[in-house]
């Protein structure tokens, strides 16, 4: 595939994200798919990152796959701020250091390491069926995942932690963001950056909430979002449209037949990116 060119206005400068994008290989097909029908990929964390990355600003990338994220990202920051971005598996991190070497981005530190709750070896095992599907558990488990219950592929990793790798960074600033999309090892990762994460001190945590993955994983959702309360964080709906986030309250069940996100935040956090909420009334009806 030849390489594509994203024209894009990024905090009022005009960019360009350059793509080297393969439509024989899963998630990248539908990275493809998304910017052929006009559309950015999940536009809810797209529009997030749009909004609140700025200039000098640091993001963590976990579950960073072939980079989209972190490339768009590496852009809004600029060569003042930083990007850690983390993906485990060897094929999907030589195509993020291909990106990122094609974007010209200096200020991302491409780890390829699985982040969880400690640092030690763990099984991690590869998706034959989905690219972005590996996971600290056997996919083998859905049974929609047929390839991969014909070849199981897994290897021993050293994992490491977000408070472990932060500790190694003092150069590094307090992140604004933090992604997470890690097949169900969410919990885990939020686990290992208490003391990063602790009095709602990162702005934006947005995270993938994939119940099947976090059962696996010896979580749930009550436990993830328990556990970023006691952290001082509320959870949140992100919108596709990148309109004001949605409060879901604590004793609230989000319900969804899809995989979907959510974002870990503070109300006065956002007020100061949404600052105003512009209400619709349609006309009455007879």
């Amino acid at each position: 595939m030849p390489v594509i060119s994203l024209q894009l206005e990024l905090n009022g400068r005009p960019e360009v994200i350059k793509l080297d994008l393969d439509e024989n290989v899963g998630n990248q097909r539908v990275i493809l798919q998304n910017l052929s029908a006009g559309q950015v990929y999940e536009p809810d964390v797209s529009a997030l990152l749009l909004r609140t990355l700025r200039p000098g600003d640091t993001f963590v990338d976990i579950g960073a796959n072939i980079g989209f994220f972190s490339v768009l990202a590496g852009k809004l920051v600029g060569p003042d701020g930083h990007i850690a971005a983390f993906e485990a598996d060897a094929d999907n991190h030589r195509d993020l250091v291909r990106h990122l070497e094609l974007n010209d981005l200096a200020n991302v530190d491409a780890v390829c390491m699985p982040v969880a709750d400690t640092a030690e070896p763990r099984v991690f095992f590869t998706n034959a069926d989905d690219s972005g599907g590996h996971a600290l558990w056997d996919p083998a488990s859905l049974t929609s995942n047929v390839k991969s219950a014909e070849q199981q592929v897994s290897t021993l990793r050293e994992t490491t932690t977000l408070d472990t790798y932060f500790a190694a960074k003092p150069e590094m600033s307090r992140p604004k963001a933090i992604k997470i999309d890690i097949e169900g090892a969410e919990e885990l990762a939020l686990r290992g950056g208490r003391d990063l994460l602790a009095n709602g001190a990162v702005p934006f945590v947005i995270c993938e909430l994939h119940e099947f993955g976090l059962e696996r994983m010896g979580g749930s959702q009550a436990g993830l979002r328990g556990l970023m309360s006691e952290l001082g964080y509320e959870t949140f709906l992100p919108a596709m449209d990148g309109s004001l986030p949605k409060l879901i309250p604590a004793g609230t069940e989000i319900r969804s037949q899809f995989i979907i996100n959510l974002l870990l935040s503070r109300p006065e956090r956002l007020s100061a990116f949404w600052p105003t909420e512009d209400i619709a009334h349609g006309a009455p009806s007879a």
